[in-house]
């Protein structure tokens, strides 16, 4: 909350300029605890109420404070190196997000005119933008259009993510090709690869005769211990497309995370395993 006490300081002072870049907004998900609040308070009760801004409180409305903190938690990355790519556009946008919220607050709490950029390189930093707020003289240009140039490779973010959030919510059916386009996160080998797996799979049970009754357990495909959390990502992510229940899965000794996928979700057997395992020996 550092950057939002700091605008209301710089508020509530009167401050005729301001320039902010904020960093980490992961403390802004309330389901996480905040050092800060406690070394200065003594408990972790937040002394901000997000989303601050009225337009973005009529936003949430059926789980504000649920919804608030899967955009904080979205928008609290650290990779640089994909600063250009689709890799994390929906990531940035979260983040772009939460300072618009920011910049909305100061326009309609203290009459301030904002602007919201990016600095350049953008590969400086993850968290490259940048906040400012002026108030209004008639000297102080009325619309930042004659300084500050629309950012095309911002707008092209916008575009990848809508698309993005729209793929997911048309789920294809299980034998439907993947969208032909990469991903915010991942390439679209990358994609097709999972999707072949999971076909691959659930197709080759049907045909074995491993297909089964109502009352009988279905096939499980549970992915090998030790990928990443973005490879994760991914294997939710197409299994949601292709109308697949799909669940995280502990285990294998070390606590390391996994992936299950079927048609049903259910308990998991120890034959269950031994698939996985031969799917690492192949």
């Amino acid at each position: 909350e550092a950057t939002d006490v700091a605008l209301r300081k710089c508020g509530q002072a009167g401050a005729r300029a301001m320039v902010f870049c904020p960093c980490c907004v992961g403390k802004l998900n309330r389901n996480r605890k905040n050092p800060y609040i406690w070394q200065s308070t003594g408990s972790n009760t937040p002394t901000v109420e997000y989303p601050q801004s009225s337009l973005f409180q009529q936003c949430f409305v059926e789980d504000r404070q649920k919804d608030w903190n899967a955009l904080a938690k979205a928008a609290d990355y650290g990779d640089a190196e994909q600063s250009r790519t689709c890799r994390n556009a929906a990531r940035r946008c979260a983040k772009s997000l939460l300072e618009t919220d920011r910049k909305l607050f100061l326009e309609e709490a203290y009459g301030y005119q904002t602007a919201l950029t990016r600095m350049e390189p953008w590969e400086a930093t993850p968290k490259n933008d940048i906040l400012l707020a002026w108030k209004p003289s008639a000297n102080s240009p009325q619309t930042t259009d004659t300084w500050i140039n629309p950012n095309e490779a911002c707008h092209k973010d916008i575009e990848t993510t809508q698309a993005h959030l729209i793929d997911v919510s048309r789920s294809p059916s299980l034998s439907a090709p993947v969208e032909k386009r990469d991903a915010v996160d991942w390439t679209l080998e990358e994609q097709h690869a999972i999707h072949r797996q999971i076909e691959t799979f659930f197709l080759g049970t049907a045909t074995s005769g491993m297909t089964t009754s109502e009352n009988s357990d279905e096939p499980v495909m549970i992915f090998p211990h030790g990928m990443g959390r973005r490879q994760r990502k991914l294997i939710h992510y197409v299994a949601a497309q292709l109308k697949l229940q799909h669940w995280s899965v502990s285990g294998n000794g070390s606590g390391e995370k996994t992936v299950a996928v079927g048609r049903k979700r259910r308990r998991l057997r120890p034959a269950d395993k031994v698939m996985a395992q031969n799917s690492d020996q192949d």
